[in-house]
């Protein structure tokens, strides 16, 4: 989820009493989980609602003038359903200039956030969760005489932003009787961004739309000791940015000011992958991936994947990981903390996908 638009601040949308654990794949990460990952990937797993707390609240304050508020609420409604809802609440209101050089060392910020888990336990075959979240975020910076809605530019160089975002998410999986090892997932994820932020003249305002769906099937080729994973997959991206540097250059049409300003860009990617997993119960893990994509915009891509995890004595680990990714960039909300300077961007209006081995 926290890709695209919204890479500038990651984890910062996600309170740390609402994660159960951190997931990190060095390398090269499973073909089932996208093109994307090149040098590594992070999965968050938020806790569960049938295995949480069934209360907790945390509070925590410093003398920045920081505070965050956390609540965690986890209920069993029946033997088979269970819900959790999770709150969180920070803001940073003191102006704060140690170094007195009369910018903010810290930017004004306030956020609100809430998610909200369902979970489903047939007891024996199927499982289903759906998850729903809002985010809402403010935050000022720049110098410290500034306050929000002075014109720009002005006696005061000021940065404000604020954003919106709702994602969802909706797994089911039924596993076959008798077959622990043979089952059948569908996912499927939506997110919605919509940002406005200033930097002194500049603005740059951005909407993201992304979908996601997978469907996976996972068995065993005679023991359990070999396994494989097939399915496919479909991602919608559908990104408009608009970025104005207050200034014009003379003699420049409507059009071409429309064409320098306005970034759009719409992503439709359905895919095929499969993959196979040996493990030799003692010291060996081998698993190799393939998958084939086709991009709207770039074509065909193929993405093979390799890893592999060998423990030759019980204090050592030997690690191989080796395949190719790709992935598109958004040049401006991925270096957004240039925007401060007064530097001129130029974009090239036909980038490629950047792509690695």
């Amino acid at each position: 989820a926290l890709r695209g638009l919204a890479t500038p601040y990651r984890l910062g949308y996600l309170a740390g009493p609402w994660i159960e654990s951190i997931d990190i794949i060095k390398g090269m990460g499973s073909v089932v989980n996208g093109y994307e990952s090149i040098s590594g990937q992070v999965n968050v797993r938020l806790k569960e609602p049938d295995k949480a707390e069934r209360l907790l609240f945390n509070a925590y304050a410093n003398d920045l003038g920081k505070f965050d508020l956390n609540l965690n609420l986890a209920t069993p409604l029946s033997k088979k359903v269970s819900t959790t809802l999770l709150l969180h609440t920070d803001h940073l209101g003191r102006r704060v200039d140690r170094n007195k050089d009369g910018f903010l060392d810290l930017p004004l910020a306030t956020q609100y956030n809430v998610f909200n888990k369902w979970k489903y336990l047939s007891g024996k075959r199927l499982v289903t969760e759906i998850g729903l979240g809002a985010l809402r975020e403010t935050r000022q910076g720049g110098q410290l005489g500034y306050r929000e809605g002075q014109p720009q530019p002005g006696p005061h160089y000021g940065i404000t932003q604020e954003t919106d975002r709702y994602t969802g998410y909706a797994k089911t999986s039924y596993t076959w009787p008798g077959r622990p090892y043979q089952s059948l997932g569908l996912l499927l994820s939506g997110t919605s961004h919509d940002f406005t932020s200033r930097y002194g003249v500049r603005t740059y305002d951005g909407t993201q739309r992304t979908g996601f769906g997978t469907l996976l099937f996972q068995s065993i080729i005679g023991t359990t000791a070999h396994t494989y994973r097939a399915g496919l997959s479909y991602l919608h991206d559908d990104y408009r940015e608009v970025f104005r540097t207050g200034f014009a250059p003379i003699n420049e049409t409507p059009e071409q000011r429309r064409a320098r300003e306005n970034f759009t860009r719409l992503e439709r990617v359905p895919g095929a992958f499969a993959e196979y997993t040996y493990q030799n119960a003692r010291n060996l893990t081998v698993v190799g991936g393939l998958r084939l994509d086709r991009h709207n915009l770039y074509g065909w891509f193929l993405t093979p994947r390799l890893n592999v995890k060998f423990d030759p004595a019980k204090n050592t680990v030997l690690r191989l990981a080796a395949g190719r990714g790709f992935r598109t960039a958004n040049p401006i909300a991925e270096n957004a903390g240039m925007l401060v300077s007064s530097r001129e961007f130029v974009i090239s209006p036909v980038l490629r996908p950047e792509t690695a081995w």
